[in-house]
């Protein structure tokens, strides 16, 4: 249940940035040009290197969505924010470059890593409920809970990301290139 509810409010947030970058273009387009600029760097990276940004970036925020789960709300924010990121990037390269090439440069990669995202973060949820259960003096071994979401992300979501930002790197440009 918690997945699918990180899931949903993944999808709603990703429809609302969508329509407020449709409705707000100008504002949008900062907000896309600022998040872009952060990332500037990698365009003149070797390929190998830009591999390597991208799965350490991903990677490193889904553990901290996972590690800051004990406080609850930051794995909320960390769908929040990538739905919110998702939605304007869309709305604004997709009047740029047209959706159909905008959603083939997230699709090949975003299929793998949008629920690893999610899953991690409910991972980190998970984590926080057993928390507030063990805050509340219930029966939980809060020890056992936090490293079984560890070993999960080592062994499920690890994987996955390498995965994804080996698709983001050297398949997706070739596909975006097709349209």
């Amino acid at each position: 249940m918690i997945r699918f509810t990180l899931a949903l409010l993944f999808v709603l947030t990703t429809l609302a940035s969508y329509n407020f970058a449709i409705e707000n273009p100008d504002s949008a387009k900062e907000v896309v040009d600022s998040l872009f600029s952060q990332f500037n760097f990698v365009i003149e990276l070797p390929h190998y290197l830009v591999f390597l940004v991208i799965f350490l970036n991903n990677s490193i925020k889904a553990f901290l969505a996972i590690i800051l789960g004990v406080l609850l709300i930051p794995p909320i924010f960390f769908v929040l924010t990538n739905g919110f990121i998702l939605g304007i990037v869309v709305g604004v390269k997709g009047a740029e470059l047209g959706l159909i090439k905008t959603l083939m440069m997230i699709l090949p990669h975003g299929i793998i890593e949008i629920p690893a995202m999610i899953v991690s973060a409910a991972y980190g949820t998970e984590v926080g409920i057993a928390v507030l259960k063990k805050i509340r003096n219930e029966e939980i071994n809060l020890s056992r809970v936090f490293h079984e979401k560890i070993e999960k992300f080592w062994k499920r979501l690890l994987p996955a990301f390498l995965v994804a930002a080996l698709i983001e790197t050297y398949v997706t440009p070739v596909v975006a290139n097709l349209f």
